[in-house]
């Protein structure tokens, strides 16, 4: 059959519902999508633009909020999904509308023109800010950041990225985390420390000690402590003590400034403890203690009342924990 015989063949026989030609009818793939395409094809402009949109979406949406975003009346969208190009889903607190599984992500649905498919992300973008600002769905924010990066707002994207990756990696949805911050790190150069660091407390959460170290060098400067001393975390957080250490008796060396130098005290403390380098964390810790602030000369009596409980001074380890 022709396009036009099998197109009338089977509008006749199923209604038009390219589902029940599913189920009713078989015919190679190939034809199926002769149908598919001739139904988009009849589609008039408004209609046409109305399924692009839902696609666009990518995520249900009221009937409601549809006809809104094109600007068609309701009734409109109520035809559409009347003649199954949109599937309704009412498992939910309010109906939500899809494109049908039929006509999902066909190449007459992609949005060809550049302006206009910028024009329907800000709209779609701005449709879910509403909504986040209403009901407060951390969920929204990474739709929300990939339709303002789709509009060309690359500067509110990033601030939504980042909330969105952010808070998926709070929530243990790491790989989508990363996915997130590395989209929007692809996109805007110039938000790149930001950026960075978010994505890489994304990739030690994941294990990805080796990644995490290549993004603390991207980033990396003699001059700039607060990265330095990341680095020699995330060595530690790998397992690799050895070069935790060495990284940290390099900034040891430093002019440091005061918040620094009880950081790196402390880190080095712990890391020459986890080495059973016993001698070594204790002449840290001491040469510390003295000048350290609350919190520091906590954790530095800490240390020292755990050596002082593995060698057996049991007096000693008690009079520390009670400074502790």
């Amino acid at each position: 059959l022709n396009e036009a015989a099998l197109s009338d063949k089977l509008l006749r026989i199923t209604g038009g519902l390219p589902q029940k030609v599913r189920m009713l009818v078989e015919v190679l793939p190939e034809d199926i999508d002769l149908l598919v395409r001739a139904r988009l094809s009849a589609l008039d402009t408004d209609n046409l633009h109305a399924l692009q949109m839902a696609q666009l979406f990518d995520r249900p949406i009221t009937p409601g909020a549809l006809a809104v975003l094109c600007k068609i009346p309701r009734s409109a969208v109520d035809q559409l999904l009347h003649d199954g190009f949109l599937a309704l889903d009412n498992t939910g607190s309010s109906a939500q509308l899809s494109v049908a599984e039929s006509y999902n992500n066909h190449p007459l649905l992609e949005v060809v023109d550049t302006e206009m498919r910028r024009e329907m992300h800000a709209s779609c973008a701005s449709h879910l800010e509403t909504i986040y600002s209403v009901e407060m769905d951390e969920l929204l924010l990474e739709p929300i950041a990939g339709h303002l990066l789709g509009a060309g707002a690359v500067d509110k994207a990033v601030t939504r990225g980042l909330q969105a990756g952010r808070w998926l990696a709070q929530n243990a949805s790491l790989h989508r985390s990363e996915a997130v911050l590395t989209e929007m790190l692809d996109a805007s150069p110039s938000h790149r420390r930001e950026l960075t660091l978010a994505l890489m407390d994304t990739v030690v959460a994941l294990g990805q000690s080796d990644r995490a170290i290549e993004l603390c060098r991207s980033l990396s400067s003699d001059e700039d402590q607060t990265i330095q001393l990341r680095m020699a975390r995330i060595h530690g957080l790998g397992g690799d003590l050895e070069a935790a250490q060495a990284a940290l008796e390099n900034l040891a060396a430093l002019p440091l400034s005061s918040e620094h130098q009880e950081q790196v005290a402390y880190e080095l403390a712990d890391v020459l403890l986890k080495r059973g380098d016993l001698e070594g964390a204790t002449a840290q810790c001491t040469q510390s203690l003295d000048n350290a602030s609350g919190d520091y000369a906590i954790a530095f009596s800490h240390i020292l009342g755990k050596i002082a409980f593995w060698r057996g001074q049991w007096d000693e380890a008690r009079a520390l924990y009670e400074r502790v």
